[in-house]
């Protein structure tokens, strides 16, 4: 019943999920069918506590326009929020914190020894852009790089009038 910050709520949901692999599945993005078995197989076989992907593709309904996010092969290793999938052991030893905004980040950033996988393949997600996103995406950052809309278009198929047509009121 209280307003709680995003990292608390994930916390608690992280409580109430009964498997011993935990993944953050985002409403108001674009998850491939494929996604759960892809990661978790990923997960398992490389023996990581974490993985997900550090390049996402974006769209923007708003504007039709799409972007490729690419973090920096040579930073600390870091995969997106809304692509995580951690063991629970690992989230037991190092819960979110009570946060809204980076509470992610802060997640992959924490002092706790960690085996970060940023998988190959990241066609999995598709990250929508708009006014209601948690955490601004600064598209004119150099991580940033335009990418064809038909791109996401024959990535999502089927999907794509329902994402293409999303009222800018998100």
């Amino acid at each position: 019943p209280a307003r709680l910050p995003l990292g608390a709520k994930r916390n608690q949901a992280n409580e109430l999920a009964a498997g011993d692999v935990l993944v953050h599945w985002d409403d108001d993005d674009w998850q491939a069918s494929w996604r759960l078995s892809y990661q978790v197989a990923q997960l398992l076989a490389h023996q990581a506590d974490v993985c997900g992907t550090s390049r996402v593709l974006y769209y923007q309904p708003a504007t039709g326009r799409s972007w490729h996010y690419v973090y920096p092969p040579n930073g600390r290793p870091w995969v997106a929020g809304n692509s995580l999938c951690y063991t629970r052991a690992f989230w037991q030893q190092n819960p979110f914190p009570p946060i809204t905004v980076g509470e992610d980040n802060r997640f992959l950033w924490s002092s706790r020894p960690k085996h970060v996988l940023a998988l190959d393949d990241h066609r999995f997600l598709v990250g929508l852009i708009h006014r209601g996103n948690t955490s601004v995406k600064r598209t004119a950052d150099r991580r940033w790089q335009p990418c064809a809309t038909e791109l996401i278009r024959t990535l999502i198929a089927a999907d794509w009038d329902f994402y293409a047509h999303l009222p800018n009121t998100l």
